[in-house]
């Protein structure tokens, strides 16, 4: 389970991509305590709810990307982890379903939702520690549904939080997989950055040489999946609906620009448009 989520601003470009039927087999449309049918008419409402408020972003973006079919039951349970971790609970939202048709009538979907952040009071809610929450709620999903354990860059903290709310299970099979040893979140200054380089099983180059070399020796979406995959890598949608990929180590690449660098660094004359990786995985 992949669960990104972000304070949101509520521009036009992120309403578009989520109704791009050209994009996606599939395009469902729901909303809580909006009257909205699409969107943009679902931001516009969100937009109309934080007047007189002073955030610039009233709204939360989450996409929820299990690596199994959700039932209808599982969906409604994985959301609910979610609300009660971030405070969420009755906030109007619009969700939006994408789902593709792989090859051998496979299905691929995820799920978008953009809650607003305002309260009955008018009040802005607070997402504090959003990073880590997210984690928690892709590892309780995981852990309820089957889905293999996805490492992440804040295990610890996860790990501390199940803990402390007594869920000693969980925890548990999160140490026994090594996930309290791995590494901290990623550095912010160049030389905590180089610091942190030394102690990875795999350097940032050599990721995006490994991604490269998978876009290579595949030619379309569902087999450059596959080839990820036996990296242990995985291929993964982001937050502004970009191609990203996961590496077994839950660090996170842009898909398009891993594939351009690993290109240069294979000293490939011929240079990779990120249009071309994207219609690729579309």
């Amino acid at each position: 389970m992949i669960c990104l989520v972000a304070p949101h601003n509520l521009d036009s470009g992120l309403a578009r991509h989520l109704m791009r039927a050209d994009k996606n087999d599939v395009v469902e449309v729901e909303t809580y305590a909006l009257s909205a049918t699409d969107a943009y008419e679902a931001f516009d409402e969100l937009k109309l709810m934080a007047i007189g408020t002073r955030t610039a972003k009233p709204a939360v973006h989450v996409i929820l990307s299990p690596s199994i079919a959700y039932s209808e039951q599982k969906w409604a349970s994985a959301w609910g982890h979610f609300e009660k971790e971030m405070g969420l609970e009755d906030q109007p939202f619009l969700q939006v379903l994408h789902l593709k048709m792989g090859k051998g009538g496979r299905t691929i979907e995820h799920v978008h939702r953009v809650y607003s952040r305002i309260n009955g009071l008018g009040k802005v809610i607070n997402l504090p520690h959003i990073a880590e929450k997210a984690e928690k709620v892709a590892r309780l999903c995981e852990d309820a549904n089957g889905e293999r354990f996805t490492s992440g860059r804040w295990n610890r903290a996860v790990i501390s939080h199940l803990e402390s709310e007594g869920n000693t299970e969980l925890s548990t099979k999160l140490r026994d997989l090594g996930f309290w040893e791995r590494e901290r979140p990623e550095a912010t200054t160049m030389a905590e950055r180089a610091e942190t380089e030394q102690k990875r099983d795999m350097s940032a180059d050599e990721a995006k040489r490994v991604i490269y070399l998978a876009w290579h020796q595949t030619s379309d979406g569902h087999s450059l999946k596959q080839k990820l995959e036996e990296q242990g890598f995985r291929l993964c949608l982001g937050d502004a609906g970009k191609a990203m990929v996961l590496t077994p180590r839950g660090v996170l690449y842009r898909l398009a620009a891993s594939v351009s660098s690993g290109a240069k660094a294979e000293r490939r004359l011929e240079p990779i448009k990120a249009s071309t990786v994207h219609n690729r995985v579309a």
